[in-house]
């Protein structure tokens, strides 16, 4: 059994520790004495109150379109600076996620307004292939933990729509702008993510072997 712990961002399996995606794609080192992170593939430099207020950002707009989603939402609530990404959402959930055809579509957030998405890991596909999700359901998830157990890792695609079992998963990037604008579901079809991501994996377990 899969379980997470949403403050620790923990997953176990069966009560046993595994790693999450982010933990093995490992992309930013906390320099807490010089008050900044690195990005330990480009050596870019942010400073330590804008990665944590971003990733903030981020998990306020996650758990906000959840609510959303879910006809749970108060958006009087909301601190100003979420509602215009949380419009933009709306629109194209409204308007624009019927026009996918596509049986089995995972998606992952991207908030902001740079056309620079990176290396992505939308779906995590081999892990939701390995998975038996007959339990999803419905026309749309968010936001399900799910377990490789063949590779023996753990993460969570923030949407998934219209599950159907055996069928293989069309992978989307959501870019969900600060500033209101039109969302883009920027769809990943290379699989340079999944080689990039075994590479990561292989270095996480051996590193985790020599400790």
């Amino acid at each position: 059994m899969l379980t997470f712990d949403e403050v620790k961002h923990e997953y176990k399996w069966d009560g046993i520790v595994v790693p999450s995606v982010t933990q093995i794609i490992g992309e930013w080192l906390e320099l807490p004495q010089f008050n900044i992170y690195v990005n330990k593939n480009t050596g870019k430099t942010i400073p330590s109150d804008v990665m944590e207020n971003a990733a903030d950002f981020g998990t306020a707009i996650h758990r906000a379109i959840k609510l959303l989603i879910n006809d749970n939402l108060d958006w009087d609530s909301l601190n100003e600076s979420l509602k215009k990404p949380l419009q933009s959402f709306l629109r194209w959930w409204e308007q624009d996620r019927n026009s996918l055809k596509h049986i089995f579509s995972v998606f992952d957030f991207k908030t902001g307004n740079s056309d620079n998405v990176g290396p992505q890991l939308a779906g995590y596909i081999p892990l939701i292939q390995d998975n038996d999700l007959r339990g999803v359901g419905g026309q749309f998830k968010c936001e399900i933990p799910l377990y490789s157990g063949k590779y023996g890792y753990a993460g969570t695609p923030d949407l998934i729509l219209n599950y159907k079992k055996s069928v293989i998963p069309r992978r989307y990037i959501l870019k969900i702008p600060k500033n209101g604008d039109r969302c883009k579901a920027i769809e990943i079809t290379g699989s340079n993510d999944w080689i990039y991501f075994k590479a990561k994996l292989t270095e996480y377990n051996y590193l985790k072997g020599v400790k």
